[in-house]
């Protein structure tokens, strides 16, 4: 660990020492006037939010999430209507059951 550790530094201290020959980039006159311009220009450039909101991807994509909240919801209040009806007619077949009177058959199929 410690011999991977010092090779790193080495190769650190190697890298550093390569750099100190090098002399300091030199720009034209104007080139911050540019770059102060330029970045005046992006900042310009964004739009605001009420202005994304009226994107057509972003619309589009906001009434597909719209609509398929709806149609969620829609499905969950029919099942649970179903399952409530299924469950009251459940109840009404087991009251009828109890009520249910067998009668005897007196003749068979054959006619004796």
């Amino acid at each position: 660990m410690d011999k991977k550790k010092s090779d790193i530094e080495q190769e650190v201290l190697k890298t550093m020492q390569s750099l100190d020959g090098l002399d300091t980039a030199k720009t034209d006159a104007f080139f911050y006037t540019r770059l102060e311009a330029r970045m005046e220009n992006q900042n310009a450039k964004k739009p605001s939010l009420i202005a994304l909101l009226f994107e057509p991807q972003l619309a589009f994509g906001a009434l597909a999430i719209i609509m398929l909240i709806t149609v969620n919801i829609l499905s969950v209040s029919n099942y649970v209507q179903y399952e409530e009806e299924t469950i009251s007619s459940n109840e009404l077949t087991s009251s009828y059951d109890d009520y249910i009177i067998e009668v005897p058959i007196l003749y068979t199929e054959n006619g004796e």
